[in-house]
């Protein structure tokens, strides 16, 4: 199993992004003093791509909603079938006096299956059913019945296939977003730590401009506002 990217910072994403702009604004006012270290204008374009490729990925919110959506309508969909299987559960232990083919339908344990299990049963019901048609007409089995039934059955299918589709979206866009934030986080880390050199000595207002929000850094310490050097 491939190992899950864990981020590398503590505070939310939001406060990274508005970090990592005032950074870049920072950075471009001290440019005379930066440019002798590395960080150039070329360097400052590298950042507002990371930046935007941060800013491009989905939020979880977002498709957290889908997520619920999806599942909601899962569910409806799970609840229109279970009420036709139980229409036609009833008509065939009424033609079979829950012996003999009935035990055929499966219908066994119906609310406690789980989706996948419902499905399978759905389409063996059908099946039996559409065998069965002969002898379960007479007790209110209609070929109306079961076209109702195969259609809940496919719709139930896609609206499941939905649900787990949004779901995986999520656990993609998430590692997506760990790996885009931790890369921005190292970019940022890497620009302040030559920022704090520049101005340890000598000048503690833009010292302090350099400075982490509040950070965890490699999981671990806490890094605290430094004073400069006097």
């Amino acid at each position: 199993m491939a190992q899950q990217p864990k981020r590398q910072y503590n505070f939310s994403d939001g406060t990274l992004r508005q970090f990592a702009d005032q950074l870049k604004i920072n950075v471009t006012r001290d440019a005379a003093d930066f440019t002798p270290r590395g960080i150039t204008a070329t360097s400052l374009t590298s950042l507002q791509t990371l930046i935007d490729g941060f800013d491009g990925i989905t939020t979880d919110e977002e498709l957290l909603g889908r997520v619920t959506t999806a599942t909601e309508q899962k569910e409806a969909a799970r609840e229109t079938l279970v009420r036709q299987l139980r229409a036609i559960r009833g008509i065939a232990d009424v033609a079979y006096n829950g012996k003999g083919m009935y035990k055929s339908f499966g219908f066994e344990d119906m609310t406690k299956a789980n989706d996948a299990d419902l499905y399978r049963m759905a389409v063996r019901v059908h099946r039996v059913a559409t065998e069965e048609l002969t002898v379960l007409t007479p007790h209110g089995l209609t070929t109306a019945m079961l076209t109702d039934l195969q259609s809940a059955c496919t719709d139930f299918d896609q609206k499941l296939d939905k649900q787990v589709t949004a779901m995986n979206n999520r656990d993609i866009a998430k590692q997506e977003r760990i790996a885009a934030g931790n890369n921005l986080f190292t970019e940022v880390s890497r620009i302040i730590k030559i920022g704090k050199a520049i101005y340890q000595a000598n000048d503690a207002a833009r010292y302090n401009d350099y400075i982490l929000p509040a950070a965890t850094i490699g999981g671990g310490v806490e890094e605290k506002p430094e004073e400069p050097a006097s």
